[in-house]
């Protein structure tokens, strides 16, 4: 497991997690940590956002190639960032799921009402399915 932490500010225009998110970006570029194209919001819990950082873009994402955890300070002016990968982790393929719209309503309020994403809330109903629960 490899890991990077840097601390960021917030700027005169826009929110640290916003800041956040463009370090990360620009630490990708620099070959700091892996690259990625778009980030999914797996939880929230008080001042900590975990992201995965997905390889492909928002309409096609494909695996999550690293987990970036923001910690934002009590003023929100500064946050502590850290992000986390494994170079030999199985890889994590998106899906197109059709549901009927109650169950899609349902799956949306679920998600926002536990604090993370959709995807994440549907990949612990499986293995917990799977695992005969």
């Amino acid at each position: 497991m490899k890991t990077h932490t840097v601390t960021v500010r917030r700027n005169l225009f826009t929110d640290v997690i916003e800041e956040a998110l463009v370090e990360l970006s620009e630490a990708a570029e620099r070959g700091e940590i892996p690259r990625w194209g778009s980030s999914d919001l797996v939880s929230q819990e008080g001042q900590e956002h975990t992201f995965d950082l997905h390889e492909g873009e928002p309409t096609l994402p494909g695996r999550a190639k690293a987990t970036a955890t923001i910690t934002v300070s009590e003023d929100g002016e500064t946050a502590e960032v850290d992000v986390s990968w494994d170079e030999d982790a199985e890889p994590v393929v998106s899906t197109p799921v059709r549901l009927p719209e109650t169950m899609y309503e349902r799956l949306r309020y679920e998600a926002h009402a536990a604090r993370v994403s959709q995807a994440e809330l549907v990949r612990r109903a499986l293995k917990k399915y799977w695992e005969g629960g």
